[in-house]
């Protein structure tokens, strides 16, 4: 149970006095009403219903999973006669469902509900008279001192949500600059090493070399998971998604832990992928990958002795499929039932139950299912069902007919490193390429010699990229402006509109996709 604030420790001390006077008469109405917990939890359901007819309320699920633990919480704490640890049961039932997400003037409601329809059981149990009347001015302190803690655990709540929020946007400013310098070196590290593969003819080097590739596209895939963490998604936005790419993702995201932790606790952990050819969906990606990577964490914690995970993709009718099969230790009927409910866990302390909970709304969301197959001793398997996108785009390839030499590419990047390889690679290739180390410097040899192509870095002194797109715009609005960018994903879409860039490549990026580039200038150029 976490430690109360400062705050929270004061009202604490507080309620406890309010109520003291009144512990043994409230251990004596706990061992009364307990033969009859069925009947109060049935109370609590119909104070929901009573509420949920006047306002609002969340899905029956959250409730469902939390009205138990109400009358345990309000009833079984007083039958031991220890009203501090009544009151800090109290606290971890709010802590829960503040963060189930049921309003504060709700959970007050249904508790002012709950004590009302507790009448007529209290007028059973106790013969009317001066004791019944006692009772009623116990449960009125008791209620008070009730609402009143409740009402600070959720301003506690508030303040870690604000104090935590504060922190992760400190964390992206942070994160934004050092991921900028770190995609500049790794796109020179990916650039050489193919400059380099394509100079060497020894088969060896080569396989070191692609090795290094490797590695540094791997350590490109962490530092944009990092940006996307830092900038925390945006928002609302859906767009064609590619689900074998995102699921391989989730599985490098969480190596740490289904191969390097899980060597070092002893066990084996394999993971297979067996990724059909489907087509896109229409998807956030940020949330429908951290659907993938909780239900790779969940297969693991299911694996003690280790295993076999396998990741499959297929098409089924208009949706695809996405199944996570483990050979852990499978789970019983009443456990695949409520596995998807709110704070339900079998994994003990440190765990919130959450995790599934979250996966399957998300799913949802994206108007799909989530479901779950498995059988004791013989693993599970949990199957995302999301619609195909309604209209998948088909990219079309134009091969280039005319000499390669005929077109004429101008690199704008004041990263030395960054655009002296990138003018490397292409002219290895045979193109012809100039290189500026400004904005300004890039629009004079523009002015001066014209070109097919150019490649301007988005964060430069003096003239940003904005600027250099917009000018090349205006003086020959049919030449190709790629802009190349570290910075994080999400820019604005009506500013690179307003600026004509035709292209963005986000660093690091692989040599072959300017080559891409390069041959839609070349095709740009045959129709001239």
């Amino acid at each position: 149970m976490p430690e109360p604030h400062g705050a929270t420790e004061h009202v604490l001390t507080q309620v406890v006095a309010l109520t003291r006077d009144h512990q043994q008469l409230l251990m004596d109405l706990a061992w009364r009403v307990q033969p009859h917990s069925n009947e109060l939890i049935e109370l609590w359901a119909k104070a929901y219903a009573d509420i949920a007819v006047r306002q609002p309320l969340p899905p029956d699920e959250v409730v469902r999973a939390i009205q138990e633990e109400a009358v345990r919480v309000l009833f079984g704490g007083l039958g031991q006669g220890n009203l501090r640890k009544y009151y800090d049961d109290i606290a971890a039932w709010a802590r829960k469902t503040a963060r189930s997400g049921l309003a504060y003037d709700r959970v007050i409601a249904l508790v002012r509900e709950y004590q009302h329809s507790g009448l007529a059981l209290l007028i059973r149990v106790y013969p009317a008279g001066p004791e019944l009347e006692l009772v009623l001015d116990a449960l009125d302190d008791l209620y008070a001192g009730t609402i009143t803690l409740i009402g600070a655990i959720y301003v506690e709540t508030m303040q870690e949500e604000l104090i935590h929020s504060a922190r992760l946007r400190v964390f992206g400013q942070l994160a934004t600059g050092a991921t900028h310098s770190l995609n500049n070196l790794l796109t020179a590290i990916l650039g050489r090493t193919q400059l380099l593969q394509e100079r060497t003819r020894d088969t060896e080097s080569r396989g070191e070399l692609q090795e290094i590739q490797r590695t540094a596209t791997l350590g490109a895939q962490m530092v944009r998971h990092l940006q996307e963490f830092a900038r925390g998604g945006d928002d609302d936005i859906f767009a064609e998604a590619d689900v074998n790419n995102l699921l391989r993702d989730a599985a490098e995201i969480s190596r740490f832990v289904w191969r390097d932790q899980a060597e070092a606790d002893g066990i084996v952990i394999d993971v297979v992928k067996d990724l059909g050819d489907v087509p896109p969906v229409l998807a956030h990606p940020n949330e429908l990958r951290e659907v993938f990577i909780v239900l790779i964490l969940n297969a693991i914690e299911g694996m003690q002795r280790g295993g076999l995970i396998t990741l499959r993709t297929e098409r089924q009718g208009d949706n695809v499929l996405v199944s996570v099969i483990d050979t852990g230790e499978g789970m019983t009927e009443e456990t695949r039932r409520r596995v998807f409910d709110p704070f339900f866990t079998t994994k003990g302390p440190g765990h919130t139950g959450l995790g599934l909970s979250i996966a399957s709304n998300l799913v949802a969301q994206h108007k799909g299912t989530l479901i779950v197959e498995s059988q004791l001793g013989r693993g599970s398997t949990f199957t995302v069902a999301v619609p195909v996108a309604a209209a998948a785009s088909q990219a079309k390839t134009e091969h280039a007919s005319v000499s390669v030499r005929s077109v004429r590419i101008l690199i704008i990047d004041d990263e030395p490193t960054v655009r002296d390889i990138v003018a490397k690679f292409l002219v290895f290739r045979g193109y012809q390429v100039a290189v500026a180390d400004s904005g300004y410097d890039g629009i004079a040899a523009f002015k001066r010699d014209g070109y097919d192509l150019v490649l301007t870095d988005l964060g430069m002194p003096g003239m940003s990229g904005w600027e250099v797109a917009r000018e090349i715009k205006r003086l020959k609005p049919q030449t190709l402006v790629v802009l190349m960018t570290g910075w994080a994903a999400g820019l604005d879409t009506e500013k690179v509109k307003e600026s004509g860039v035709d292209h963005i490549v986000h660093k690091p990026f692989n040599v072959d996709d300017v080559l891409k580039l390069v041959n839609e200038a070349v095709g740009l150029r045959e129709k001239m």
